[in-house]
């Protein structure tokens, strides 16, 4: 199209030239005048249009130049963009590389401690195997001894009631007898079988010894009294042991009001049982209870120890509040009906206080002996701490109350790393941890198998798992993903209490 304007353009030109040729040729009379004129005008149209084609060409060029400068900017500001960005990626990653490099060192260094915790355990593995086989060894000596001892009682039982027996016989011959010489031939000749030791306690048959003659069957607990009997033995126990550290220590300085005020309160017999369901999971079924001693004054409050009493130099009266409040609470027990029936457990806290008094320890083991009942239903709790500190000197203690038929619980757990296979050995059958130590376990494992395999291997050995302090649903959906088996705390009910 270009092509063809610019012919006709330069078609026009020669036309005009041509034409001013003849015009000013006729006008001039000279042709050479005429023709020199045409050319320059056809020179000069050829020249002008010459410089509007290169002037159009010359725009376009510069309009391309501008577009393609544009465009190499815009591709040279991308370009920074994408080496800053490349920048930055090169600093990130240059950060991660060294965070890389020094986790590597980090689990170098704790892969070094591993092995070096490893190799030390090998080497304590045997010393745990002989300490094992060691307390393996002791159980065993202890309950042969308990063997031994249960068949010395049953003869010390047969021997007392042939005493019994004997006295009965002397006591009515001298009743029946109009002189009392008779009396002692007939003790002659049935003098005790079973055991010379005893012998002479029935020989001495004058009228005024057969009076003091049931001396010698003053060692009842042994002979399984009744349960009432035992009951009241053990509280009256308490309360003696408990009445005489208030007069020992009768001095504001050693006993504060609030020690008198509860001490008072326990010899009228003002205490409340408390129990705390402990149900399965995930059914939420009551099966145990927990039970707790409180002591009421006398409008009906609650009497607590004053918190900011300084207990240094009262653990004596401390340990005898606590014994006394003990027995109070075994009275209850014994007629509480759990919710779990015949399988189901009574858990009482022992304190380490209690569990360090031999001698009370020993009067509650006699107690127990004689109501199998109370026994078989109950389950003592010791604090992780007490065991640890007084567990050597219980051992046998531990193994007497196993023998009832007494069971055995921890809590207040702070470490994991106990020997619970020797544990069950002594009538260990359950183990009570917190919600949030449990969680705790978790996320320091970052693994919640390792939990659940705790409770899976625990509860292969025999002893279950109970978790406490649980308040929330969400916290029980928690626990349940650990196939714990039992649960505690405000979500499953409030410590209710018992009425008598």
């Amino acid at each position: 199209m270009n092509k063809r304007l610019n012919l006709i353009m330069a078609g026009g030109y020669v036309a005009v030239g041509l034409l001013a040729i003849v015009v000013l040729s006729a006008i001039s009379g000279e042709f050479m005048i005429g023709l020199l004129i045409g050319l320059v005008i056809i020179m000069l149209g050829g020249l002008s249009h010459e410089f509007l084609l290169r002037s159009e060409t010359h725009q376009r060029t510069a309009r391309a130049l501008v577009g393609l400068r544009d465009k190499v900017e815009t591709k040279i500001s991308g370009m920074e963009k994408d080496v800053g960005k490349a920048k930055a990626d090169a600093q990130g990653a240059n950060a991660t590389a060294q965070q890389v490099q020094a986790a590597a060192q980090t689990a170098t260094e704790q892969l070094k401690a591993l092995q070096d915790d490893y190799g030390a355990t090998r080497e304590f593995i045997p010393q745990l195997q002989q300490f094992q086989q060691s307390v393996s060894g002791d159980v065993e000596y202890a309950k042969q001894t308990g063997e031994q001892l249960r068949a010395e009682l049953q003869a010390l039982q047969q021997q007392q009631a042939t005493l019994q027996q004997q006295i009965q016989q002397v006591q009515s011959m001298i009743a029946a007898a109009a002189q009392p010489a008779p009396a002692a031939p007939a003790v002659a000749d049935n003098p005790p079988p079973p055991q010379p030791a005893a012998a002479p306690e029935p020989q001495p048959a004058p009228p005024p010894p057969p009076r003091a003659a049931p001396e010698p069957a003053a060692p009842q607990p042994e002979a399984a009294p009744p349960p009432a009997a035992a009951a009241e033995g053990l509280t009256a126990a308490a309360l003696a042991t408990l009445e005489q550290q208030i007069g020992a220590a009768d001095s504001d300085s050693l006993v504060d009001n609030s020690l008198r005020a509860i001490a008072e309160s326990l010899q009228a017999d003002a205490v409340d049982l408390y129990a705390e369901p402990i149900v399965t999971l995930p059914e939420r079924t009551p099966v145990h209870v927990e039970c707790y001693g409180g002591v009421r004054a006398a409008d009906g409050s609650a009497l607590t120890i004053d918190q900011n009493l300084d207990l240094s130099g009262r653990e004596p009266v401390m340990m005898a509040i606590e014994n006394a409040l003990l027995a109070r609470c075994l009275d209850r027990i014994v007629e509480l009906d759990a919710p779990g029936g015949d399988e189901s457990a009574c858990f009482y806290n022992v304190s380490g206080m209690t569990l360090a008094d031999r001698g009370f320890f020993s009067t509650l083991i006699q107690h127990l002996e004689a109501n199998p009942g109370l026994a078989g239903k109950l389950v003592l709790e010791f604090p992780q701490a007490a065991l640890m500190e007084h567990g050597e000197q219980a051992v046998e203690d531990l193994v007497r109350l196993q023998e009832t038929g007494c069971r055995f619980s921890i809590d207040e757990i702070t470490d994991l790393e106990i020997d619970f296979e020797s544990l069950v050995g002594f009538g260990f059958r359950f183990i009570k941890v917190g919600s949030k130590f449990i969680r705790v376990q978790a996320n320091q494992a970052d693994d919640p198998e390792t939990v659940r395999g705790l409770a899976a291997s625990l509860k292969g050995i025999g002893i279950d798992v109970v978790v406490e302090n649980v308040e929330t649903d969400l916290s029980l959906v928690e626990l349940i993903g650990f196939d714990i088996g039992l649960g505690q705390g405000p979500l499953f009910g409030q410590p209710s209490l018992v009425r008598s």
